[in-house]
């Protein structure tokens, strides 16, 4: 089985937060819950975005690579999502406190085919699920996030089950009914915001295709034109309100998301005339500076901590106004916590 990366490897936030968090009761859920970025965190599929999952529920497994019962499940779990292809809901798998490389090798040889995250450091197991998988204690959990936008509170076991709770009144952008098989590929892709992938399939179906394949493929063009429309509204609204950080990382995203489609030129120009600004370099400095202080303090020694500490402290007197000081002082708060400094009692 796989080698189970040790506290070394924990986050410098969850490493500091744990025993806080138990004394003082689990987060709001969902309340913090974002799907990671990066794409080496995930396997199977390019990084996924909870906002533009377009209305469908979301099944999130997590699991436990060393859990022997459980890898015997997984043709069972891959056949009852076959079964619920139909529904609108995205199921994905998360496995916490192993390397890319590890769990990459056990999503091959247990033939998941769904979109893995791979946790390494279990902040997403943390923020999402609010305890920690593992063979001993509880070796598989489930959280559910539903089509209206919220997640719910417990901790579900079966996945069938989970499915259908999370797939009500859930829609698909485009009803696959009408998607014909030369087009199914880029409907998957559409519908989980994969939309620049997309494009080159649907383009070529316009082209050679006949008129049910070209009727669906306009389809897919208009479902796209909808959520661009929505989102560059967003992104008005963040210029608007002069919410420069925010309005830049939506702007770039959104170029990337939807590149090859119809955006509106003046947010490319925008985009450039915020990278130049000097609050924005700020922004980034400090964001570099902040993930820079979260891997040092990864590593959990008491030694490790302090300089992350010191780092942490470092980004707010640098760079005071910023998104990263604001989280870089949310951090040293939950070190100085008293439940921090103490046991409980009892």
């Amino acid at each position: 089985m796989l080698r189970r990366i040790l506290g070394g490897w924990l986050l410098f936030a969850i490493a500091l937060t744990t025993a806080a968090a138990n004394a003082q009761g689990p987060a709001k859920i969902g309340e913090d819950i974002r799907l990671p970025a990066a794409p080496e965190q995930w396997l199977n599929f390019p990084p996924l975005s909870l906002d533009r999952l377009g209305g469908k529920g979301v099944v999130l497994y997590f699991f436990d690579e060393e859990c022997s019962n459980c890898a015997k499940r997984w043709p069972e779990l891959m056949r009852q999502a076959e079964l619920h292809s139909q529904d609108p809901v995205v199921i994905i798998a998360v496995n916490s406190g192993n390397s890319p490389r590890d769990v990459a090798a056990y999503v091959r040889e247990h033939q998941i085919t769904w979109p893995v995250i791979v946790d390494s450091d279990r902040s997403f197991e943390r923020v999402a699920l609010g305890l920690m998988i593992n063979v001993q204690t509880k070796p598989s959990g489930i959280r559910i996030r539903k089509a209206d936008g919220n997640w719910e509170a417990n901790i579900r076991s079966r996945v069938p089950d989970a499915i259908n709770a999370a797939a009500k009144g859930g829609k698909w952008r485009v009803n696959p009914a009408m998607v014909p098989v030369e087009l199914r590929a880029a409907w998957g892709l559409v519908e989980l915001g994969n939309f620049a992938a997309a494009l080159p399939m649907i383009a070529r179906t316009e082209r050679r295709g006949n008129d049910a394949v070209k009727n669906a493929a306009a389809a897919l063009r208009d479902a796209v034109a909808v959520s661009l429309a929505e989102e560059q509204e967003s992104i008005d609204k963040l210029l608007a309100e002069d919410r420069q950080w925010q309005a830049f990382v939506a702007i770039g995203s959104l170029l990337e998301t939807y590149k090859g489609y119809e955006v509106d030129p003046t947010l490319e120009v925008k985009y450039k005339e915020l990278k130049k600004s000097d609050a924005i370099q700020q922004e980034q400095a400090a964001a570099k500076k902040l993930q820079q202080a979260i891997r040092t303090g990864s590593v959990g020694s008491p030694a490790a901590v302090k300089r992350a500490t010191t780092m942490l402290e470092k980004i707010k007197e640098q760079y005071p106004d910023t998104e990263a000081a604001t989280k870089a002082e949310k951090l040293i708060e939950q070190v100085t916590a008293p439940a921090m400094l103490a046991p409980p009692e009892g």
